[in-house]
């Protein structure tokens, strides 16, 4: 998706914008936000074409014929919406009928099959934690003696450990939402490296600052609400509906689990910090909006904030762990 051009308001961008789409130029405006005028071609292909249809928008707009010609073009542009949303509906449901989300069903049946066997007393965590080495538990000798010894699954199985039948039903109802949106939208690549990524640096950040001891899908959650956010935000496409109260959510919840690990309740804080931040680095990247970073926040108060409040309840979050 690219920038077409920031109109000079709202009502001449909604025209130029049917009239895109009237001449088979899809674009993309911010429909909740009134007073936004920027539009996106949705196909980077297609922008010298749609470049040289508003110049030609802009010659005829003030002709007797540009009002009939404005009307027709918004009435095919909502009668075109109206359907797609329709087919959009009909997929949906298609998909989910038809799993169209295998990374998160498989994350999902691996995750409960092997709680299960834990159920069983079959002794398979030790097999999947970060490290089994008693010296790992003290803070100035970090051996990596398993991972070390080529055992590389373990920097990501701890994954699959749940301490209980509530971690562990709430992890999967959270991942089933999150990696299906994922899927979904991007593809199942972009979960397995979403998943991936964030297990890796977070067990990693957590096993320096505290031991091995730990376990669960949440870093990984975090990382996709927050990946999902980035992109819902800074680089938004049609079905990518992400509700920003979630976010709220688990900035909410991380507090609340760091209350929890001073009272003795065992929260990897840690990692539910790491994995966000991998999750907001990751939609930086794919988004490309690195380059934008330094305008966004130099300009984006918001942003600036909300960034500067994660890294220090990142920084908390790892004090906590440590001493409890």
């Amino acid at each position: 998706m690219r920038k077409l051009l920031e109109c000079e308001t709202r009502e001449l961008a909604e025209q130029m914008r049917w009239y895109l789409h009237s001449q088979g130029v899809d674009s993309w405006l911010e429909e909740d936000d009134i007073q936004e005028k920027t539009i996106w071609i949705l196909s980077e292909h297609k922008l010298e074409f749609a470049r040289q249809l508003l110049h030609k928008f802009h010659e005829i707009k003030d002709g007797e014929n540009t009002k009939s010609l404005i009307v027709e073009a918004k009435k095919k542009f909502k009668e075109d919406k109206k359907r797609e949303e329709k087919e959009k509906k009909v997929k949906k449901i298609q998909a989910q009928f038809e799993f169209d989300f295998p990374v998160t069903l498989v994350l999902i049946v691996l995750s409960l099959v092997i709680f299960y066997l834990d159920y069983l007393k079959i002794k398979i965590f030790p097999f999947l934690s970060f490290s089994n080495d008693p010296t790992s538990f003290l803070f100035r000798y970090k051996t990596f003696r398993e991972i070390a010894a080529g055992e590389l699954w373990r920097l990501v199985t701890p994954i699959f450990i749940h301490g209980g039948m509530m971690h562990i039903l709430f992890n999967m109802l959270w991942l089933f939402q999150l990696g299906r949106i994922v899927e979904l939208v991007y593809s199942s690549k972009r979960l397995i490296q979403l998943v991936v990524v964030s297990a890796v640096v977070s067990h990693i950040a957590f096993y320096l600052t505290v031991g091995p001891s730990f376990g669960g899908m949440s870093g990984v959650i975090y990382c996709l609400c927050a990946y999902l956010w980035f992109m819902d935000s800074f680089a938004p496409q049609p079905g990518l509906n992400f509700d920003p109260q979630l976010a709220k959510f688990f900035s909410i919840w991380y507090v609340v689990c760091l209350a929890l690990t001073v009272f003795g309740f065992g929260i990897a804080n840690t990692i539910h910090g790491f994995g966000a931040l991998v999750g907001l680095l990751l939609g930086c990247w794919h988004s490309k909006q690195f380059k934008n970073l330094g305008k966004q926040l130099q300009f984006n108060k918001s942003l600036r904030t909300n960034l500067g409040i994660g890294f220090f309840m990142l920084i908390v979050g790892m004090v906590v762990d440590h001493i409890a």
